[in-house]
């Protein structure tokens, strides 16, 4: 089975793709290797600054890189957009714009985690709290709008039904989600996953069992 398909192993790495600096890039690379070394792969929105250094942390520590791509194609990605294509396993073309493709990135992990950025990152951190079911991890002291999600959270007391976890050191960061992640799942049943599909199963076993000749 292709188990790295579940989304329990899926992390998205959310941050400024137009304006960022040395140290949230750093700490983005950093979260990336983390999240591997934790037994789980990387999603982002296929796009340049934080997002792509979590990638490239990711793909050096062996995860794997998805990407979801405001474009419709690669030479929209890349003409258009103007976003790289490499440290990428697969690249979801979704012709959505920097907007519409932000609810997919959410509903595709399991946790995001939020490094600095701008409008963006803040319509991506909204999608992912109102969503409901997210484990958000925010790296605080590093500049940007990640440093005013705690205050926005407080100031609207709104209760999505998310986990929103704050740190200011990107290890500890990842450990905290990750940690948050295989807890929720390992409460989880798995009892009727072997049910899930058994009669089309059976149809199939008998029906080609009856044409091996005899």
């Amino acid at each position: 089975m292709l188990d790295f398909l579940e989304k329990r192993d899926w992390i998205a790495v959310l941050g400024g793709a137009t304006r960022f600096d040395k140290r949230q890039v750093i700490a983005a690379f950093e979260a990336g290797r983390q999240i591997a070394r934790h037994g789980k792969h990387v999603l982002t929105g296929g796009t340049t600054g934080v997002p792509y250094a979590a990638a490239i942390g990711a793909k050096r520590e062996g995860a794997m890189v998805v990407g979801i791509s405001p474009a419709d194609s690669e030479t929209e990605h890349l003409r258009r957009f103007r976003k790289p294509v490499d440290f990428v396993d697969l690249m979801v073309y979704t012709g959505l714009n920097d907007d519409g493709r932000s609810p997919l990135i959410i509903r595709s992990s399991s946790a995001a985690i939020f490094i600095g950025g701008d409008f963006g990152t803040l319509n991506e951190f909204t999608s992912a709290w109102m969503n409901g079911d997210n484990v958000l991890g925010i790296l605080e002291g590093f500049g940007g709008i990640s440093d005013s999600m705690r205050s926005l959270l407080e100031e609207t007391e709104t209760n999505g039904g998310g986990t929103a976890m704050f740190q200011s050191d990107p290890t500890r960061l990842v450990e905290n989600v990750c940690a948050e992640v295989d807890r929720r799942n390992a409460t989880r049943s798995n009892d009727t996953h072997n049910s899930i599909g058994a009669d089309v199963h059976t149809i199939i076993e008998e029906h080609f069992e009856s044409c091996v000749p005899q």
